[in-house]
C-alpha cells in the first residue's frame, strides 16, 4: 500500500496468499504497474489485485498498467476507482470475485473502470470472473481497443467499444499459479493476433 506519492515503479514483483490488496496506490500519480505476478489475494471485502484509489482512500491517475497477471482475488481484478486518464493494456485476469474455497465474496469484475473514467483500455484478456469483464463503473469515456474478454457473468458493461473486441475462448496452457505456463496462451489461441490494427 503506497500514498501520497507519485512517479512510482512497481515492476517484476510476485505479490501472493496475503489478506488485502496485492498492489494499492492511494493519491498517487504516473506511476508505472508493470510484468507483476498476483493472485491469491483473499479477504472479506475491498481485496482487489490492483488498487487505485479505492474505498474514498484519495484520487489520482495517468498510470501505465501493462503486462501484469492477475487472478484469484476476492473482489476486482484492477480496480481504478477515482482514478483517471490511466494507460491499461496487456494484462490478463482470471477468476476474481471469490474466495479461496470457491464461493462468491466480492464485486468480482476483472477491470473496473470508473469513476470517473478516461481510461484508454486495449490488448487485455479478462476470463472467468464471477460478475463483469469489462466494467465502466459510471466512469465516462472509457474507451476499449483489441481487449478478449470470455465466460464472466457479463463480459463487457458501460463501455465504448472502439474496434477488434472478442468473446473467445483464449486457451490458457494452464491455470495453475505454480507452472511456468500459468495463464500463457496455447500457441493455436485465437486470441493471438486477434485484434484490428
Amino acid at each position: 500500500k503506497v500514498g501520497d506519492s507519485s512517479f512510482l515503479i512497481l515492476d517484476k514483483l510476485v505479490i501472493h496468499d496475503g489478506y488485502g490488496a496485492g498492489i494499492r496506490l492511494y493519491n498517487a500519480w504516473n506511476s508505472v504497474i508493470s510484468n507483476n505476478i498476483i493472485y491469491n489475494e483473499f479477504a472479506v471485502g475491498d481485496t482487489d489485485c490492483v488498487s487505485l484509489g479505492g474505498d474514498a482512500q484519495g484520487s489520482g491517475g495517468r498510470h501505465h498498467i501493462h503486462h501484469n497477471i492477475v487472478a484469484y482475488c476476492s473482489d476486482d481484478g484492477i480496480d481504478t476507482w477515482y482514478n483517471t486518464d490511466n494507460i491499461i493494456e496487456n494484462n490478463t485476469i482470471f477468476k476474481t470475485g471469490y474466495n479461496r474455497d470457491g464461493s462468491q465474496v466480492g464485486d468480482g469484475n476483472g477491470f473496473k473502470l470508473g469513476p470517473p473514467g478516461n481510461n484508454i483500455v486495449r490488448n487485455n484478456l479478462s476470463v472467468g470472473n464471477y460478475l463483469r469483464g469489462f466494467d465502466y463503473n459510471s466512469g465516462s469515456n472509457v474507451q476499449l481497443w483489441n481487449n478478449n474478454a470470455y465466460q464472466n457473468t457479463y463480459n463487457y458493461h458501460g463501455v465504448i467499444l472502439v474496434s477488434g473486441n472478442l468473446t473467445v475462448d483464449p486457451m490458457f496452457v494452464s491455470t495453475d499459479p505454480t507452472s511456468p505456463n500459468f495463464l500463457r496462451l496455447s500457441p493455436n489461441s485465437p486470441a493471438i493476433d486477434a485484434g484490428i490494427n
